[in-house]
């Protein structure tokens, strides 16, 4: 398989808080948990209704994902960078989860920490998240 179409999930994280590794690490499993969360209420509302999804291809990407489970952790500046990744993203139909943390530990209360984009072919995240570097 060409590389640029592996299927990845793409998982962001904030390097501007500075957060600790373990923080980060339940930040971003947090993102991943949401978005799963997400993609199957998607393919159980579609089922439901008898409705096809809007991106057939979608299906084919997380069943290519679960068996692979590849995963790419990146990092952005600052919330700003991490809001617009998120509206680009959900503005072109994919789907993204983020996290808005409580405050509980190590950031301010209603800090946005992490998001996590649906799988997809690294071709096809590439606009999205091809500036970003590697955490």
């Amino acid at each position: 398989m060409n590389k640029e179409d592996e299927v990845v999930c793409y998982i962001i994280l904030r390097r501007d808080l500075n957060m600790s590794t373990g923080k980060s690490v339940a930040q971003g499993g947090h993102a991943l948990q949401y978005m799963l969360a997400e993609v199957n209420d998607y393919y159980d509302q579609c089922e439901l209704f008898n409705d096809k999804p809007d991106m057939p291809e979608f299906k084919s990407w997380i069943d290519e994902w679960q068996a692979s489970n590849v995963k790419v952790v990146l990092g952005v500046d600052s919330e700003q960078e991490l809001d617009n990744l998120c509206k680009q993203v959900s503005d072109a139909g994919y789907i993204i989860n983020w996290v808005i943390d409580e405050g509980r530990t190590e950031v301010a209360p209603d800090s946005l920490t992490a998001a996590c984009i649906q799988p997809m072919p690294r071709k096809i995240a590439k606009p999205f998240v091809g500036h970003l570097r590697l955490l």
